[in-house]
C-alpha cells in the first residue's frame, strides 16, 4: 500500500472535522437533536447543508487530481519556482540538520549541485537509498498527507463559498467561509512545509 493510500483513512477523519468547523461557521449544527422531539424522521435530524459541504469535501479530491503536481507544489510551498523541497537540498537543508554526514555526501553524491533542477535530481537519487527507513518514511508519509489536506482545503474554501452564497447563508458567511478555509489551508501548508523539510533532512541523513 503506498503511503497517499495508508493517508486517506486520516483525510476522510478531517474532512468530517472541516465539517464540524463549517457548521460552526454558518451557525446550523449538523445534527438537529430537538428536531428528535418534534417526530422529524432522519432527514429532518441531519442538517441537509453540513451533507453538502461533506460531499464538496470529497469533490475536492476528485478536482485534486485535475491539477497539475507542479499547481499543487508551488501553492503549498508558497513557491512558483522550483518548489519541491529536494531543490534547495544541499543548497539550503543539507548545512541545517547536525546528523548529515557532509563529507559522506560529498564524498558519494558531490560535488553538490547549485541548480535547483539538478539539485531535486541528485536528492531523489539520494532518498531512493533510504526510501524504507522510519524517520525518512514517516517524514515522507506526513509531508504528503499535509500537502494534500493543504491543497484540497484551498479547492473546499472556494467550493464551500460559493455553494453558501448560493444556496446557503448569504454573501457575508460565503466570506466568512472563504476566509477560514484559506487560514486553515494556510496552516496545513505551513505544516507540510515543515514536514518537507524533515523529509529531506531525514533522507540525507541516513542515505547510503
Amino acid at each position: 500500500m503506498s503511503l497517499k493510500d495508508q493517508n486517506k483513512p486520516i483525510k476522510v477523519v478531517a474532512f468530517i472535522l472541516l465539517t464540524i468547523l463549517y457548521s460552526w461557521v454558518v451557525g446550523t449544527p449538523i445534527i438537529d437533536v430537538s428536531a428528535a422531539f418534534n417526530g422529524s424522521d432522519l432527514k429532518g435530524l441531519v442538517s441537509s447543508s453540513s451533507l453538502i459541504f461533506l460531499s464538496l469535501s470529497f469533490a475536492s479530491l476528485a478536482l485534486d487530481g485535475l491539477f497539475p503536481k507542479r499547481v499543487k507544489e508551488s501553492i503549498v510551498h508558497r513557491r512558483i519556482k522550483h518548489p519541491l523541497p529536494g531543490s534547495r537540498a544541499f543548497s539550503y537543508f543539507a548545512e541545517r540538520d547536525s546528523r548529515i554526514d557532509f563529507k559522506k555526501l560529498d564524498a558519494t553524491y558531490g560535488p553538490f549541485p547549485d541548480d535547483p533542477a539538478e539539485q531535486n535530481r541528485v536528492f531523489y537519487s539520494v532518498y531512493k537509498t533510504c526510501a524504507d527507513a522510519v524517520a525518512v518514511k514517516d517524514a515522507h508519509k506526513s509531508y504528503l498527507l499535509f500537502r494534500d489536506l493543504a491543497f484540497d482545503t484551498y479547492i473546499l474554501s472556494v467550493l464551500a463559498a460559493a455553494f453558501t452564497a448560493i444556496f446557503g447563508a448569504g454573501i457575508a458567511k460565503a466570506g466568512l467561509v472563504f476566509i477560514c478555509g484559506v487560514a486553515t489551508a494556510l496552516a496545513l501548508s505551513f505544516i507540510a512545509t515543515n514536514f518537507a523539510s524533515r523529509f529531506v533532512c531525514s533522507a540525507l541523513a541516513n542515505a547510503k
